[in-house]
């Protein structure tokens, strides 16, 4: 129940949230807006790469730091995930996995949440990631990146 409790009041948290920065990889522009006591390896790195095909490739591992306080087994979710600041279907369900885990997923296909309309992201397009973590000592950290998304083919 503490979990879903988290992940629930995450969605709420959202609107407030200030946006993290991705690891700056080269064909990924990120908004870079951080917070007074923010980091952006505090919890994870997050990679992009975009293929030719059009597909965004995503992975992360934990930082030393997080696996120290979240323990060896973790549950990673994504409650909220939005196009263009519109939510759609998060597209990744939730891993219980090692700390160690490259926790890792792709995006090309969406679907608002409430719409039957399947859509296919495009260069430009502003997208929102926000992950929770819960781990087997009880303590919680999440994670979240808005990045435009690059021509296909950047790395």
């Amino acid at each position: 129940m503490r979990v879903k409790t988290l992940i629930a009041s995450s969605s709420a948290l959202i609107a407030a949230v200030i946006f993290a920065v991705a690891s700056g990889l080269p064909g990924l522009r990120v908004d870079r807006h951080l917070g007074p006591s923010e980091r952006s390896d505090v919890v994870a790195n997050v990679l992009f790469q975009r293929a030719k095909t059009g597909g965004l490739a995503w992975g992360f591992f934990l930082t030393k730091v997080a696996r120290e306080k979240l323990g060896a087994v973790v549950t990673v979710t994504m409650p909220v995930a939005t196009i263009n600041n519109k939510a759609i279907n998060p597209p990744y369900s939730p891993h219980t996995r090692s700390s160690g885990y490259n926790f890792h997923s792709s995006l090309k296909f969406y679907n608002f949440v409430g719409s039957k309309t399947r859509h296919e992201i495009k260069t430009g397009d502003k997208l929102l990631l926000y992950w929770v973590i819960v781990g087997e000592k009880h303590e919680g950290a999440y994670r979240y990146v808005r990045c435009t998304i690059p021509k296909p083919g950047a790395h």
